[in-house]
């Protein structure tokens, strides 16, 4: 017959707290706290037409680019959606100027406005209508 006692099994110790975990965990919350206090300056919003708006947007089968900032660097970048006239990117732009930057792809842009997940940008030079289709590549 067994008893009760033996069903029950003993807590567990909680680990010790290793002081690398402890120090990830403030850098974390500060970089939190950092992005919470920033002060997000509104973008100069383009004139929006009727033409812009009204534009197809479609998602392009390879939807993987890049942009570049003023300086040069390139960052990698993950397309949401676009259209003839401008493009939706999804990154980490928690460490970058989204106004500085020039270029998504190899055509210029105009930071619009940023969305939760990215920003918005439009192509200084429209698209050509041939090429505007999913199997375009930026």
């Amino acid at each position: 017959m067994f008893k009760l006692r033996d069903l029950v099994r003993p807590r567990a110790k909680r680990p010790e707290p290793h002081p690398a975990d402890a120090e990830q965990a403030a850098n974390l919350n500060r970089r939190i706290s950092k992005l919470l206090n920033t002060n997000k300056t509104p973008s100069a919003i383009a004139e929006r037409t009727i033409e812009t708006r009204s534009e197809e947007r479609f998602v392009p089968l390879w939807t993987a680019t890049s942009f570049t900032l003023k300086n040069g660097k390139r960052y990698d970048a993950r397309i949401m959606n676009m259209s003839r006239f401008g493009v939706a990117l999804d990154a980490d732009f928690s460490n970058i100027p989204v106004r500085d930057i020039t270029f998504v792809g190899k055509h210029a842009v105009t930071h619009i406005r940023s969305l939760r997940p990215g920003a918005v940008f439009k192509f200084k030079i429209p698209l050509e209508d041939k090429h505007c289709d999913p199997s375009i590549i930026l």
